[in-house]
């Protein structure tokens, strides 16, 4: 009875051992891959050349509402493209900006034809301002060459809302804005 007691206690042993060996595993790949989406948006963030070719790339994106040209994120990481425009010359634009960062990185940017990328907002954790949410209001104007130009949001790790609009400086310039 006793050698019964000692097998039975020595099999549930090694089942536990084995599951929890499985369990640590299990962790160790999540943590790799997670690590590694880390990584990957880290270099998105900063990689101009995947800014401008991306169409529109919402890699991994937890969006909390959205209303018009406003949107509040609680996590944003990727490439979104937010508005087109569709310019038959040059003309000049206007985009008046409204931000709330409370972290991360965030950027909204304005890809020209030629794929230069203009800077139109950016926010990052070395730039926050104490623990409570830094706030900017902001109106820009560019000149854009003939073609199609987007403005679009990147974002790593970002906890951030904004507002956008965009508008021709000239309202009888030949270009078309869409929002997206």
């Amino acid at each position: 009875m006793h050698l019964l007691n000692y097998n039975f206690t020595k099999k549930l042993f090694m089942a536990a051992l084995g599951i929890l060996s499985f369990l640590i595993i299990i962790s160790l790949i999540a943590y790799k891959d997670s690590n590694q989406k880390y990584m990957f948006f880290e270099k998105m963030y900063y990689d101009n050349s995947q800014i401008a070719n991306i169409e529109n790339n919402n890699i991994a994106f937890f969006h909390v509402s959205f209303k018009g040209y406003y949107e509040r994120f609680s996590k944003f990481n990727g490439i979104k493209t937010i508005c087109k425009i569709n310019a038959y010359e040059y003309g000049d634009i206007r985009i008046d900006t409204k931000l709330s960062f409370n972290g991360g990185n965030f950027k909204i940017v304005l890809v020209l034809p030629n794929g230069e990328i203009k800077t139109i907002s950016e926010f990052t954790e070395k730039n926050k301002k104490g623990i409570f949410s830094t706030k900017e209001v902001r109106t820009s104007e560019f000149r854009l060459p003939k073609g199609i130009s987007y403005i679009k949001i990147v974002g790593f790790n970002a906890k951030v809302s904004y507002n956008i609009k965009v508008s021709k400086v000239d309202v009888k310039a030949k270009a078309e804005i869409l929002m997206e």
